[in-house]
């Protein structure tokens, strides 16, 4: 019984320490990611963390957008992509959702 309490202490904590990685992007965010990306909108960033949560998460946890910066984020995201186009019934990432991905995490990866 007890093991069985542990297991499912333990899968609750698994979860929520996953979910919490996938940063909802606000104003703020926006506004700072626009020096970056002049025009981007709110619902592209928005459109960015789901599809970021939705391709990246099929081959592993999503990775807190704070824990690379955005010269290694333009690095690991074609690199991912491509291991993607190699792994079979994995959906390909493809340029347009790179680029969704990519104007996400380097605008979240600036948060403090």
């Amino acid at each position: 019984m007890k093991m069985k309490k542990a297991l499912i202490i333990s899968s609750v904590i698994l979860l929520a320490s996953c979910s919490l990685k996938v940063i909802k992007p606000t104003q703020a965010d926006l506004s700072r990611g626009q020096k970056e990306f002049p025009g981007m909108t709110m619902a592209q960033l928005e459109e960015g963390k789901s599809t970021f949560k939705r391709l990246c998460t099929q081959c592993h946890p999503a990775k807190s957008p704070t824990s690379r910066g955005e010269k290694e984020w333009r690095e690991v995201v074609p690199e991912m992509a491509g291991k993607a186009a190699h792994k079979p019934k994995k959906k390909q990432i493809s340029e347009a959702d790179q680029q969704l991905i990519l104007k996400y995490l380097i605008t979240m990866s600036g948060r403090k």
